[in-house]
């Protein structure tokens, strides 16, 4: 197993690629009434993926995520992506990382 050091990608041709995709997304009938009863709700899927294409700031999130140390390697034929940082003293020993985004 060889660990390898890992930089966030960022495109923006990648962002501008997944926005036009979301613009041609082909929407599923909903049943009616069912709400989440069949996993998630269309509604809450429209709002999202228009909050990703016109909202959401994919380059700031990804210089962010870059603040970190990030590696990789593969075990068992599973590719592993993960953020490896020592604690902080002001921070105690570790910190979740939806706290930092």
């Amino acid at each position: 197993m060889t660990v390898q050091r890992f930089e966030v990608p960022y495109s923006e041709a990648a962002v501008e690629d997944l926005s036009q995709r979301l613009v041609r997304t082909r929407w599923p009938d909903q049943i009616q009434g069912s709400h989440w009863d069949y996993g998630v709700s269309l509604d809450y899927m429209k709002e999202i993926c228009q909050y990703w294409k016109d909202e959401f700031d994919w380059k700031r999130q990804i210089e962010k995520m870059s603040a970190f140390h990030h590696y990789r390697y593969t075990s068992r034929g599973v590719g592993i992506h993960f953020i490896h940082e020592r604690g902080k003293p002001n921070l105690g020993t570790s910190f979740p990382l939806t706290a930092i985004f």
